[in-house]
């Protein structure tokens, strides 16, 4: 017998196919046999993955190996540079700050 979580997972997996919400919805009502809790796990998770879109495929740019955040003050990407805070085997280590959410990381 199944645990409550593969059940999960295979319904999720197979809704997640079916791209007509009608036919998804039908699918649904079968496979969750009135166990509202598990629709609404399985709505929830294919509401998830839906507003997740391919946010992997927006990436920026990387410097390239040998870049030296130089000088002090400029920007990368969304990133502001203020100052220097270290130097090591993997280079230099600035302070970086995201100007309008006022939120300050280390960067190297």
């Amino acid at each position: 017998m199944k645990s409550d979580v593969d059940r999960l997972r295979e319904i999720f997996g197979q809704a997640q196919q079916i791209e007509s919400d009608t036919q998804r919805e039908r699918y649904l009502t079968d496979a969750c046999q009135g166990d509202e809790e598990l629709r609404q796990q399985v709505n929830s998770l294919l509401m998830a993955h839906r507003e997740a879109g391919n946010f992997l495929a927006q990436t920026i740019q990387l410097p390239s190996a040998d870049f030296e955040p130089d000088p002090i003050g400029t920007f990368i990407g969304r990133y502001k540079l203020p100052e220097k805070i270290g130097e090591g085997g993997f280079g230099v280590v600035c302070m970086a700050a995201i100007v309008y959410l006022v939120l300050s990381v280390a960067i190297f």
